[in-house]
Parts: structure tokens; C-alpha cells; sequence
């Protein structure tokens, strides 16, 4: 049954109207035989009837009788002993079972008995071949007569059914073919021609109604393959998204697991700290004793300065007086170089003055040359003595500089002593207000060390979080890959359709997960999600990070991929189409390859 299911509708309802018609006609035709039958039986029983009425005429007249192959005809005692064994099957049906007229068929003959008024029994024997011959015949002709009605019945029905029903089912088949591949063009599917909506025949309804339901439909459709490509793009993109936040999970979870490491690590140094805090508390003790002790040893030298500082200050009177010595000394030698020089001169002039008197100043020029020689010899001690004076005075001024300096120094060591017996005070205090202090950073550090223990328990508390953050964008990431790969079977299904044809002409395979790739105009970069691909081009979900990277159609870019999309590094493309909602930090971008 289920295979007659399968066939076509014209060999299915021949099949059952064969099948209707089979049951019909041989129903039919059994009736007809059947009765056909009957006649003959009743044919067969009045003709046996005949002849014994005609025998008991016949016997009235003493006259009657028949035997032959097609009839017998006798008479029978009950009572006699002397019987056929079928005279003896007549006499045993009418007298046991009390009937007074038997009609019966044996193997060969039709037998009619009555009994007469001398109670003996009369019978007729039939013979049946004409009768089976006749019965034959009328078996040929009925199955005959049911082939040709079976014939005729079939032919014509399947001749009207496929010309008035199959025809016309088939084209609608046609059309539900053509929609199921998506073709929604009526012009294509539909013979408006034939749209007629007051037909009352119900192929012209289904015909009219399927026509409406593609009407319908289409709109349909057409929004469904929108919001297939809306619900591919937005889990592709919600993909990546997801992929990045489990990127920023792991590298919080890497700066927790960082923070309690620094956190040990300073809580450690933070320990080391506070015993060095006890060391620098016994050290300042120590130091305050030392400041002390510095302090005294400060007023004592204090107090040999101020002695220092007297004696200094009679040196340098002393030093003021050998320079008032060595000044007289220098002006007394000014005065013998001036009476040197002038002798000298004196000496020359006489000496020119002998050479005039030629012979008689010969005498005179020797004396003035020996006084020229005594006024160098004179001018030449004399600038001898000036520098030895002059290297006194140098030695005196040096001393009294020095003796200066050295007074300065001793006031400025005084000065400085004070200053230090200050400073010494200054320390001392100090010293005591840092053990002050560290006593302070001691109990800061331990109400430190509280805070950083509470921090570090909600540091623990935070990985237990990015934790379970990081288990249930597992379970995000798998159903949001799970809907990627749904949306992604749902836009192959929706590109099927005929409603939106794809710019691209050629089959694109969606990429789940996205690709992510760089994309720059040789001058800035921008990180892009490749979703899906085809040997024409590509399509992008852009990111608006660098406000610097307009993308515009026409213009051509390059791809920098990552290792493992090596297929697509430096392919040149060319943007065809951009597209971004109001309130979307994304733009969807299709390019074709160049």
C-alpha cells in the first residue's frame, strides 16, 4: 500500500479505480452469472418436470418411456430390493427425510423425483453436459464481457483523468517545485492568464490559492533572508566578541594571579620592612646617644676656636706691622735706584763730555766710567734688594692672606660649630621624631598588612568570579557558536531563493568562527572580521577604532592576515558596498578581490 503511495497519481488512481472497478464489474458479473445460472438450473428443472409430467399422461395412457444418455426416466418400488445404487440414494432422500419431491445434481445427472398416487416413486435423470456446456459458454462470455468493461472503463479514465486532473496537478507540482527552490518570480511560475478566481473547480482554486500563498509569502521571505543575514552578521560578530572577552578573562585572570603575586611579594617586603623599622628604632637610640656625645665634643672645639681666633688676630697685627717695615724699606730703595739712575746719567754725560776734550778728558772719562759702573752696580743692588723686599712683601702679603684666610676659616669653623651644635640639636630631635615616625609606620604597616590581606582575599573572590565568568563564556561561546553555525545554514538555505539576487553571482562559504585580518591604506591600519568568502570577493564587519581609516567604495586596500589565514595575506580588494546602522559601532563592508 505504501508503494502505491509512491507512484505517480495517474498510475495510483488507475490503480484504485482498476482496483474499484475490478471489484464492480466481477461483482456485476457474478450477479449476471449467478442469475444466467439460475435460468439454466430452473430450465434444467422444468424440463425434467416436463417429462414427468408427460409420463404420468403418458402412463394414463399406458404409454411412456425414456432412456437414453441425456434423460432416464423410471419408476421405483421403496420397497423393492432390487435397486440401483442411485434409485437407492432417490428412495433413501424422499423416504427417511419425508419429502414428497426431491430436486437434486449429482456428478452427471439432474434428478427430480415425485411420488405418485400408488405410493411408488418417479423419477427423471438429467444428464448435465449440455447443461455444464451452456454453464462453460456462459462463464467465457461473462469474464469476457468483464475484461472489455475493465478495458474500456480503465481507458477512458485514465485518458480524462490525465488530460482533466494529472495534467494540471503536475503543473502545480511544478510550481511548489519551483517555489521550494526558491524561485518567487511570477512570471517565471505563474500563467496569470489563468488565474480565475470564480471557477468553482477546486484545481483553479488551489491554482488561484497558490499563487496568493506565493504573494504572500514573498514579503515573507524576503524578511526572513534580511534577518537571516542580520542574525548571521550579529552571532558572527557576537562571535568575536565573545572570543575577545574570554581573551580579557584570561589576561585579568594572569593580572589577579600577577596582583597576589605582587601582593605576597609585598607583603613580604612589607614584613622585612617592619623589621628593619625595629632595627632603625634600636639605631636611633644609639643615635641620639652619638648626637649627644657629638654635641659636647662640638662646644669643646667651639671654645679652641675662639682661643685660635685671638692668636690669629695678634699675628696678623704683627703681619701689618712688617708690611709698613717692608713699604718704608721699598720707598728708601725707590729713592737709591732714582740717585742711581741719575749718577749714572751724570756719568754718561761726562763721559761724552770727556770724549769732546779728546786727551785732557781721557783722566776725567775713566773716572766717570767707574762712577757709571758704581751707579749700575748701585742701581743693580738696589733692584736686588727690591726683589728680595718685594718677594718679603709677597711673603708677608701671603701670610697675611693666609692668616686671613686662616681667621676666616677659624670664624667660619666657629660659625660652622655653631651651626653644628645646632644642626647636632636639630639631628637629635629629628632622631627622635623619626623613632616617633617608624613607631607610626610600624603600626601603618600592620594596618597595611590588614588591607592587603583584605585585598587579597578579594582578589581570590575576583578569580573566583573571572573564573566562573570565564566557565560561562565557555557555555556563551559554544551556543553562540552552536546559533553561528545554525544562521550560517540558514543563510545558505536563504541564498537559494530567487527574491535577492547575490551581487556576487557565485556560492560563498560562510567562515565560522570569523576570520580576523588587518586591513590598511598604506598609511593606517584597521582590525576587520572576514565572515564569509567566495572566488569573486569577501565581506567585512570594519570596527571604528581609528578615526583616522575612512573606508570608501572604489578605493583599493590590502590585507595583512595572521599566521594561520596566510591565504589571504596581501590579496588587494576593492569596496563595493558599506552599510552601518545609526547605533552600531561597526560597518559591514563588501569588497571583491582585485
Amino acid at each position: 500500500m505504501n508503494r502505491i503511495h509512491e507512484l505517480p497519481l495517474a498510475k495510483m488512481f488507475s490503480i484504485i479505480i482498476l482496483s474499484i472497478a475490478f471489484i464492480v464489474s466481477t461483482a456485476i458479473q457474478s450477479v449476471k452469472y449467478y442469475q444466467s445460472k439460475s435460468i439454466l438450473d430452473e430450465n434444467l428443472d422444468s424440463k425434467a418436470q416436463v417429462i414427468l409430467e408427460f409420463a404420468k399422461s403418458a402412463e394414463q395412457g399406458k404409454h411412456y418411456s425414456v432412456n437414453s444418455n441425456t434423460a432416464i426416466y423410471n419408476v421405483i418400488d421403496p420397497a423393492s430390493k432390487k435397486l440401483t445404487a442411485l434409485e437407492r440414494q432417490i428412495v433413501d432422500e424422499m423416504v427417511d427425510k419425508k419429502r414428497k419431491t426431491l430436486r437434486k445434481k449429482s456428478d452427471t445427472h439432474y434428478i427430480r423425483a415425485d411420488f405418485s398416487n400408488d405410493g411408488k416413486i418417479e423419477y427423471v435423470a438429467l444428464g448435465l453436459d449440455k447443461y455444464e456446456t451452456a454453464l462453460k459458454n456462459l462463464v467465457i462470455s461473462s469474464v469476457i464481457l468483464w475484461i472489455i468493461n475493465i478495458s474500456i472503463l480503465l481507458t477512458m479514465i485514465n485518458f480524462l483523468f490525465k488530460r482533466l486532473i494529472v495534467n494540471r496537478i503536475n503543473e502545480i507540482v511544478e510550481i511548489i517545485g519551483k517555489v521550494s527552490s526558491g524561485n518567487f518570480i511570477d512570471r517565471e511560475i505563474f500563467d496569470t492568464s489563468r488565474l480565475n478566481r470564480e471557477s468553482k473547480n477546486e484545481l483553479d482554486k488551489i491554482y488561484v490559492s497558490l499563487h496568493e500563498m506565493v504573494q504572500s509569502l514573498k514579503p515573507v521571505i524576503q524578511d526572513v533572508i534580511q534577518n537571516s543575514k542580520e542574525v548571521v552578521f550579529e552571532s558572527l560578530y557576537g562571535y568575536g566578541k565573545v572570543q575577545d572577552n574570554v581573551s580579557l578573562i584570561k589576561k585579568q585572570n594572569n593580572y589577579v594571579a600577577a596582583s597576589n603575586n605582587s601582593i605576597d611579594t609585598i607583603m613580604e617586603m612589607s614584613n622585612a620592612l617592619d623589621n628593619r623599622l625595629h632595627e632603625l628604632l634600636e639605631k636611633s637610640d644609639k643615635s641620639v646617644y652619638a648626637v649627644q656625645e657629638g654635641l659636647r665634643v662640638v662646644n669643646t672645639n667651639m671654645q679652641s676656636s675662639e682661643a685660635v681666633m685671638e692668636s690669629m688676630e695678634q699675628t696678623l697685627a704683627l703681619v701689618e706691622e712688617l708690611k709698613v717695615f717692608a713699604h718704608d724699606i721699598s720707598l728708601t730703595l725707590s729713592k737709591i735706584s732714582d740717585i742711581a739712575n741719575e749718577t749714572n746719567l751724570i756719568s754718561l754725560n761726562a763721559a761724552i763730555e770727556a770724549s769732546r776734550a779728546g786727551e785732557h778728558g781721557r783722566g776725567f772719562a775713566v773716572v766717570a766710567e767707574k762712577i757709571r759702573q758704581l751707579a749700575d752696580i748701585s742701581l743693580e743692588n738696589a733692584g736686588q734688594i727690591n726683589g728680595i723686599i718685594g718677594s718679603i712683601r709677597k711673603n708677608i702679603d701671603s701670610v697675611s692672606q693666609s692668616a686671613g684666610k686662616t681667621n676666616e676659616i677659624i670664624q667660619k669653623l666657629g660659625e660652622s660649630s655653631e651651626v653644628l651644635r645646632n644642626n647636632f640639636t636639630v639631628i637629635d630631635s629629628v632622631i627622635q621624631d623619626t623613632g616617633s615616625t617608624l613607631k607610626s609606620f610600624s603600626q601603618d604597616f600592620e594596618v597595611q598588612e590588614g588591607f592587603l590581606q583584605s585585598v587579597r582575599k578579594d582578589l581570590q573572590e575576583m578569580d573566583h568570579s573571572s573564573f566562573v565568568l570565564n566557565e560561562n563564556s565557555g557555555v556563551v561561546e559554544k551556543s553562540i557558536s552552536s546559533i553561528t553555525q545554525l544562521s550560517a545554514h540558514l543563510q545558505n538555505l536563504s541564498d537559494k531563493f530567487d527574491v535577492i539576487v547575490d551581487k556576487r553571482q557565485s556560492v560563498r562559504k560562510l567562515i565560522v568562527p570569523p576570520i580576523t585580518v588587518d586591513v590598511t591604506n598604506g598609511k593606517h591600519t584597521i582590525c576587520c572580521y572576514v565572515y564569509d568568502i567566495s572566488e569573486g570577493g569577501i565581506s567585512l564587519v570594519v570596527t571604528k577604532k581609528d578615526p583616522q581609516f575612512v573606508c570608501k567604495t572604489g578605493v583599493v586596500y590590502t590585507i595583512r592576515a595572521k599566521n594561520n589565514e596566510r591565504h589571504l595575506d596581501g590579496r588587494k580588494i576593492e569596496m563595493v558596498y558599506l552599510f552601518n546602522k545609526k547605533d552600531e559601532s561597526t560597518m559591514r563592508v563588501g569588497a571583491k578581490f582585485v
